[in-house]
């Protein structure tokens, strides 16, 4: 080791506050990094494990392959591991009391698919032959049909036909008595008759296997390969060994080659193909190019930001000391050590700090991650309704990009510093010129100062003035510490902000469809359950508004949309297109509270002589891979809604619009009653109003429908011809958000199963709503987590700045106390400084902020349009800890300087 590395090392020992510091800024943010890095993998990792349990561990499915076709799936070079489904058919379930579910749907897996796709045993084991059956728990939980384990049933298989369709999964069962109009009734189709063993009860699939409007209930048996013929028919699912766009965008083709190698006459169809999304954009793969690309600008910003956190921080800690450092380069240079040794003395107090603090950072980082995993496990695991929960993943990759980060960050942050240093002659040292500015000029200040603040303040500035390059350093570090705070604020903000655009969720937890003895049925609902919130709907679909005032009322963006749309898909452009206009009714007491949130006046919402409506003017639509949520109708311009109908006319190309009523607009809100959700793309206007002004308008409706009402005298005022009683027509839906979901949903199927159908019916939300209320949780969990480590860094970076900038001044400040300045007058001085470190930073950083906020927006907006929204409480947040810290530091370090002695202060040379 040369003599220049060893007083390096000796100026280490001897400044060990300032060397601790320092390390302490390394070790935060290779911490910083690490942990990134490792909650990054674990939450990815937790995510597919999550995936898997849901959807299974495959990638790419094939459907109706011949079974002579399979070796070409298994042996494909990047394939990892196949394994085989068949439909074995439906079973009628003599008994169910669901009467949208009459069947079992029974499905056949090889020993593989046991492995590897979602199935969770409740009660018993796996089937082990062709004559064993597993069930699922909603047999029993919502088909009111109870099935024991080692039990015999006796099925007859067979397949259902619309005409000469044959239905699956997707298609919905319609009972005869809610068959929509024009639809073909089903018909069941008898092959063969089957006993089975009842060996074990699974929960209930997921909704990818099994969708909620399932006709039937999944059952399982088990698939003998070997006894399949060649004709056969399979599904194929599919492992992939690399996993890439190009793997599952390209597939292998499975259905064009023959049994000789050869191309069959049929193309492969995309449709008979099936990717595993929920898996696999868990590895990165979106099914969007253009969101895919948002996804990797963002996740690029997001580290640049981590890296200029990190930099800032570390650099604080190098830029600061040099003036400290001066006196001692100037002693090298004056015994003759070159620029390149000077040089070299920097950048090896880096090496050294960076071989400390890297390696404890690192190993901070995942500690911190592994107590924090520890910490939200609980609340995962109930929240996510998962039996694991997120674990610490440690990739090699991760640690090593961490390692490098770390030290490419020190370099930059000492490459500064150590050009400075080499440039240092004797003379400047000793003289300290280069830091310290004792011309007039250089610190003159205004009267208006003195007159301001006193001769304190003066001082003050002064003092400020006459070291420029420590006082930058400060105002760098408080200006750096805001900008990034800003822009991790405003990244979360639009972050969550993405994530709602793109959640289709519910705002409620199941829907009960009442069908008899309304009020006695609603009575006892509310009463078997504890409810967070209810609400109950009537709803009525029949109105339009005429195609002139759809486009005259129409918001200017949702119009661009709309174009954009007609010119990929052909569909409706913004000059030939109509809104359709539903109506909800609510109960007085919900609708009151709905007013107080909308700011409508209920007086108005109750007179039925001037009917009046909140307006959902908030949509959620896609166009062009946009994902948008946008008003449909401009305020400004829409103050009444013209309703009618439209005559359809067979003869003619055309049609005729037949006016109603006319409905005002007493709000626009986006603010969603329970029970409804944001319209989508084609123009669904949602009008919430009162059940006086509901009965008008469906008695109008009725009257036009039968033919009542002449077009020329529509609008007149009159009774109906005869008795129409609405609340027999429509009847009402109650939504449900329940204290505990979960204990709601078990308990609404017991009532269901206890009651029949005939009362009531309940579509079950719960399940289907876990999915996003879990992502949300993770987003929200990632966006604070993310904010709350930001603002600790920014405060270290500020306090760590301040106090060293502080720490340097002793000598200073006890010459001006020696002069006669007292403890008073010191504190005034101290204070001044703070609120002058304060507002500086705050006059670059806002402005530079607030433009971050806004490139955030610019690399969103690309994908989801959204408005430019500043968020003001993060601001606020910002403002307040960039005062509290500078206070906090300035106090703390001005409360250290007061204990030392003022004569040893004085003598103090700083090296």
């Amino acid at each position: 080791m040369n003599i220049i590395k060893k007083l390096t090392l000796r100026q280490l020992f001897m400044n060990k506050k300032r060397t601790l510091v320092t390390i302490f800024g390394v070790i935060i943010a290779s911490s910083m990094m690490t942990a990134v890095a490792t909650s990054v993998a674990s939450f990815q990792d937790l995510m597919q494990r999550k995936a898997i349990s849901e959807t299974g561990n495959w990638h790419i499915k094939y459907e109706d392959v011949p079974v002579s076709n399979v070796p070409a799936a298994r042996d494909d070079n990047n394939t990892k591991k196949i394994f085989l489904c068949k439909d074995v058919g439906y079973a009628l379930l003599k008994g169910s009391v669901n009467k949208n579910k009459p069947y079992l749907h029974i499905e056949a897996y090889s020993q593989d698919g046991f492995k590897n796709m979602p199935i969770h045993l409740r009660e018993g084991r796996l089937p082990g032959n062709p004559g064993e059956l597993l069930i699922s728990s909603h047999v029993d939980t919502n088909g009111g049909v109870a099935f024991t384990l080692g039990e015999k049933v006796s099925l007859e298989l067979g397949e259902r036909y619309s005409g000469d369709f044959l239905l699956n999964q997707d298609n919905a069962y319609f009972p005869a008595d809610e068959l929509p109009e024009g639809k073909t009734p089903e018909t069941f189709k008898t092959i063969t008759n089957r006993e089975y063993t009842i060996v074990g009860i699974m929960e209930r699939p997921y909704y990818e296997w099994e969708p909620y409007e399932a006709p039937g209930y999944t059952a399982v048996t088990y698939m003998d390969e070997s006894s399949l013929s060649r004709e056969e028919h399979v599904s194929v699912y599919v492992q992939l060994k690399k996993i890439n766009n190009k793997a599952y965008a390209k597939g292998f083709n499975l259905l064009n080659i023959s049994d000789n190698g050869g191309q069959q006459e049929n193309d492969y169809q995309a449709s008979d193909s099936k990717v595993n999304w929920n898996l696999l954009r868990n590895y990165g793969y979106a099914r969007d190019a253009g969101m895919t690309g948002t996804i990797m600008t963002m996740s690029i910003i997001l580290v640049i930001i981590i890296m200029v956190g990190g930099v800032s921080l570390i650099h604080n800690a190098f830029a600061i000391s040099m003036s400290e450092r001066s006196r001692y380069l100037g002693m090298l240079a004056s015994v003759g050590a070159t620029k390149k040794q000077k040089r070299g003395s920097v950048f090896f107090e880096g090496l050294v700090i960076g071989i400390i603090g890297i390696p404890i950072g690192i190993l901070a980082g995942n500690l911190g991650m592994a107590v924090t995993f520890h910490l939200i496990n609980p609340m995962l695991k109930n929240v996510m309704g998962l039996e694991f929960g997120i674990r610490v993943c440690i990739s090699y990759p991760a640690i090593i990009a961490a390692t490098v980060f770390s030290a490419l960050t020190i370099f930059i942050s000492a490459y500064i510093p150590a050009r400075r240093a080499a440039r240092i002659t004797p003379l400047e040292a000793i003289r300290q010129n280069k830091d310290v500015k004792l011309t007039r000029k250089a610190v003159k200040t205004s009267r208006l100062t003195k007159l301001l603040f006193g001769f304190e303040g003066e001082i003050a500035l002064k003092n400020m003035k006459r070291n420029k390059k420590r006082y930058r350093a400060v105002i760098f570090s408080l200006f750096i510490s805001l900008v990034l705070f800003l822009s991790v604020a405003s990244y979360s903000y639009y972050m969550k902000k993405a994530f709602f655009m793109t959640d289709d969720s519910q705002n409620f937890d199941a829907a009960v469809y009442i069908y008899n003895n309304t009020a006695e049925t609603i009575q006892t609902i509310k009463q078997s359950v504890e409810l967070k919130e209810s609400g109950m709907l009537w709803r009525l679909y029949n109105f339009n508004m005429d195609q002139e005032q759809s486009v005259n009322l129409m918001d200017d963006t949702y119009r661009r949309m709309m174009d954009e749309t007609s010119q990929e898909i052909a569909g409706p452009s913004s000059a030939s297109f109509q809104f359709n206009v539903m109506i909800y009714a609510l109960e007085e007491e919900d609708l009151q509270k709905y007013a107080d949130k909308t700011g409508a006046d209920m007086n108005r919402l109750l007179d039925a002589s001037d009917p009046s409506a909140i307006v959902i003017n908030q949509s959620r639509i896609r166009s062009s891979g946009n994902i948008a949520s946008i008003p449909m109708l401009s305020p400004k311009k829409a103050g009444t809604l013209n309703l009618g109908a439209i005559d359809y006319q067979e003869e003619q190309d055309g049609q005729i619009f037949t006016s109603l009523a006319a409905v005002r607009v007493e709000a626009f809100t986006d603010e969603l009653p329970v029970g409804l959700s944001y319209p989508g793309m084609y123009g669904e206007i949602k009008c919430v109003v009162s059940k006086p002004v509901f009965e008008k308008l469906a008695v109008l409706y009725n009257d036009y429908s039968q033919g009542r009402y002449p077009e020329e005298n529509i609008d007149s005022e009159g009774e109906s011809q005869e008795e129409y009683n609405v609340w027999e027509n429509y009847r009402p839906t109650l939504f449900l958000k329940g204290k505990n979901p979960e204990k709601l949903s078990e308990t609404l199927a017991k009532l269901q199963k206890a009651k029949g159908t005939e009362e009531f019916y309940v579509d079950d939300y719960y399940a289907s709503n876990q999915q996003q209320r879990q992502m949300l949780l993770i987003v929200t969990i990632f966006a604070y987590g993310f904010i709350v480590l930001m603002t600790a860094i920014c405060s270290a970076n500020i306090f760590n700045g301040i106090s060293t900038s502080i720490a340097l001044r002793k000598r200073e400040f006890a010459t001006l106390k020696s002069v006669g300045m007292t403890p008073k007058a010191f504190y005034r001085m101290i204070s001044y400084e703070s609120l002058l470190y304060g507002l500086k930073a705050l006059l670059w950083g806002l402005p530079a902020g607030f433009a971050m906020m806004y490139l955030i927006y610019r690399v969103l907006v690309d994908s989801f349009v959204m408005p430019f929204t500043v968020p003001w409480g993060s601001v606020a947040f910002g403002i307040l800890i960039v005062f509290l810290v500078v206070g906090l530091a300035m106090g703390y370090s001005s409360s250290k300087i007061k204990k030392e002695n003022l004569i040893e202060s004085l003598k103090e040379e700083n090296i």
